[in-house]
């Protein structure tokens, strides 16, 4: 009951138990979806104030607060936000704050991008509370009017910061603790906004592929970033899960992203080679794969490579022979190791699959090129609308084929 109010956010002004204040979030975030039609817009945007201030307050590194508590009171901003979307656009300020947060110190910044994340997830949510009675028609307007003034800074904010951290500058310094937390909360955030449901389309969450990922027009700047994906790749070289794994989730949806956000066939072409070459050095040092989550998410790259590409693109791109060569081995020292990739499996079965089903229908005039030797690019015009098989081409994807079917047999 609302009665109660009062006392919980006076447990939240005085106690010093963790566990206390996890109660009193609890019972308040409880209260935000079961009492929400009760409340006035006043106090609704009062309670937001109140908990932000006490984020700000209590959030430093070595404040006594547990994680766990910041976690539930982040989750309630974040429902009460959702809620209180359309009470004008008081509640829709919330960027702002949160940046304003980002810049007041380490620990703030680590607490702003988790906020930032929480915010994400939930008006990405179709799902809630039952008390939160909410259409899909009503989660759809809010979803669309978040994507339109809040998801871009998110995403901005997230890609800054993440260049920041490569570049271990302005961000003052960071303890180990805080770094990873920041990174992690970083990559995590730049995930969930390149994952967003722009378009009302995702209606299976439960399924583990993506589809095409339809980014706004406007997000040109962050699809065409010639930094973005070498970081990434760093990243996922450089760090561990779930760090790791996150960037890899992020490349996977790049590399999904709707053709017509290109402006040219040569800017989708450099962003393929960009893609290939981080591929290629994965193979070649094997860094990062020795994590099962980044070995799962590495596969999942390489099934969603000839799901988004035709096969005329993937032979035209830079080094296409040598990551032939390397993803077939890799596919079959998989398959020798199944019981560490039993679950990734599929997504390399599912590349093998369409690379000899779109053979009959790829043009290539370039020879063969000798072992050791350089990689013609000159091409025909080439469409898979018109099957014309290309007998070098189709000889050395067949010879790939072959070993990886024997190893499978």
């Amino acid at each position: 009951s609302l009665q109660y109010l009062p006392q919980l956010l006076e447990i939240f002004k005085n106690s010093r138990s963790n566990y206390a204040l996890l109660v009193a979030a609890t019972s308040v975030n409880a209260l935000v979806n079961y009492e929400w039609n009760k409340m006035s817009q006043d106090e609704r945007l009062e309670l937001r104030l109140f908990l932000m201030q006490y984020l700000a307050a209590r959030g430093e590194e070595g404040s006594g607060v547990a994680e766990f508590v910041l976690g539930s009171v982040i989750k309630t901003i974040a429902r009460i936000v959702k809620l209180g979307w359309f009470d004008g656009n008081r509640h829709r300020e919330i960027i702002d704050q949160v940046a304003r947060l980002y810049k007041t110190s380490a620990s703030h910044c680590r607490l702003a991008l988790r906020l930032l994340l929480q915010l994400v997830e939930e008006f990405n949510s179709s799902g809630g509370n039952r008390a939160e009675m909410r259409s899909l028609t009503q989660q759809r307007k809010s979803a669309v009017s978040f994507r339109d003034i809040a998801l871009y800074p998110a995403v901005q904010m997230a890609q800054s910061t993440l260049q920041r951290l490569r570049n271990r500058e302005g961000l003052g310094p960071l303890s180990p603790i805080e770094e990873r937390g920041i990174t992690e909360n970083t990559m995590k955030l730049l995930t969930a906004c390149l994952g967003y449901d722009f378009i009302g389309t995702n209606a299976d969450e439960s399924a583990d592929d993506v589809g095409t990922v339809q980014l706004p027009s406007g997000w040109r700047p962050i699809a065409h970033d010639p930094t973005l994906v070498i970081t990434l790749f760093e990243f996922f070289a450089n760090t561990e899960p779930p760090i790791s794994s996150s960037a890899m989730q992020s490349l996977i949806l790049l590399s999904s992203v709707r053709r017509s956000l290109y402006p040219s066939e040569q800017d989708r072409a450099h962003f393929l080679n960009q893609i290939m070459r981080g591929i290629r050095e994965i193979l070649s040092s094997q860094r990062g794969l020795q994590h099962e989550a980044n070995y799962h998410e590495f596969c999942r790259l390489l099934g969603r490579l000839k799901s988004n590409y035709q096969l005329s693109e993937l032979v035209g791109a830079e080094g296409y022979y040598e990551w032939l060569e390397l993803a077939k081995n890799f596919t079959v020292t998989s398959f020798e190791q199944w019981h560490f990739s039993k679950n990734s499996m599929q997504y390399l079965l599912t590349l093998w699959g369409r690379l000899v089903a779109a053979v009959p229908y790829a043009h290539r005039a370039a020879p063969v090129p000798p072992p050791g030797g350089t990689e013609s690019t000159e091409m025909h015009q080439s469409t898979e609308n018109n099957p014309q098989p290309a007998k070098p081409q189709a000889s050395i994807l067949e010879a790939c084929v072959i070993q990886v079917a024997k190893k499978i047999y």
